[in-house]
C-alpha cells in the first residue's frame, strides 16, 4: 500500500529529492560553469535595471571625476593627519565630553 504523507512530510521529502539532485549536478564542471554564468547574466541584468530605475541602491551614473558628496563633507571636510607610525589617521571632531560619553556607551554594550 502506498503511504499518505502529511504536507510536512511531503515537503521534507521534496527537499530530500532536490538536495540530491543538485548535490549529483554540482558534480558535472560543464554544468557548475553554466549555471555561474546564468547567475551572473542575471545579476548583472537586475544591476543595470536598478540603476536605470534608480531604486534600491541604484546609484546614478556620473562623469569621471565627479562625486555625490553631503552638505557638512563640503562645509567641514575631514582632517587627515599620519601619526607616529607613519599611518593616515582622520581628526576626530568630538568634543572631550562627548568621546568620553561614546567610550562609557560603548563599555557598557561590551559588558552586557
Amino acid at each position: 500500500m502506498h503511504k499518505c504523507l502529511t504536507p510536512a512530510q511531503r515537503k521534507v521529502h521534496l527537499r530530500a529529492a532536490r538536495r540530491r539532485y543538485y548535490r549529483k549536478k554540482k558534480k558535472d564542471p560543464s554544468w557548475v560553469e553554466q549555471n555561474r554564468r546564468i547567475a551572473r547574466e542575471g545579476m548583472q541584468r537586475l544591476s543595470q535595471r536598478r540603476a536605470l530605475s534608480g531604486k534600491r541602491g541604484g546609484v546614478p551614473q556620473l562623469a569621471p571625476g565627479y562625486a555625490i558628496v553631503s552638505a557638512t563633507r563640503v562645509d567641514h571636510p575631514p582632517l587627515y593627519y599620519i601619526d607616529a607610525g607613519g599611518h593616515i589617521r582622520q581628526e576626530d571632531a568630538r568634543s572631550a565630553e562627548a568621546v568620553i560619553r561614546d567610550w562609557e556607551r560603548q563599555q557598557r554594550r561590551n559588558h552586557k
